[in-house]
């Protein structure tokens, strides 16, 4: 199965599971959009991890599924009626808050990698 088609189906499922409007469904969206967020830092970890080792395959692999990431964080960022600035904005505080925290702890990682994974985005 190819790249785009992964990202396809994986977008359908998360629409799919993502709720259109009222309050216990702006509470799930919003933690699609939070998780997508880690999502995108943790594979970026991962691309820098494997760009240091000099394993440009994994490299490529991880940035990616980081783009992909991205990607969704901007759709259901919209979804929330937030502006491009706000994502951007939230996106750079997850990776202040979330890096110090993948690199300290594996435990954490591997927890942020099981989430990512179930939703298709590692």
């Amino acid at each position: 199965m190819g790249r785009r088609h992964t990202f396809g189906a994986m977008l359908g499922f998360l629409i799919i599971a993502s709720p259109a409007a009222g309050s216990a469904e702006d509470q799930d969206a919003r933690r699609l959009y939070d998780q997508v967020r880690r999502c995108y830092v943790a594979n970026g970890h991962f691309r820098r991890v494997f760009r240091e080792r000099g394993d440009a395959a994994n490299e490529r692999l991880f940035d990616g599924r980081a783009k992909d990431a991205l990607k969704l964080a901007f759709h259901f960022g919209a979804q929330l009626h937030l502006g491009e600035a706000t994502i951007q904005h939230d996106l750079e505080v997850t990776m202040s808050a979330e890096t110090p925290t993948l690199v300290g702890s594996t435990d954490y990682l591997a927890s942020v990698a099981t989430a990512c994974k179930r939703v298709g985005l590692m």
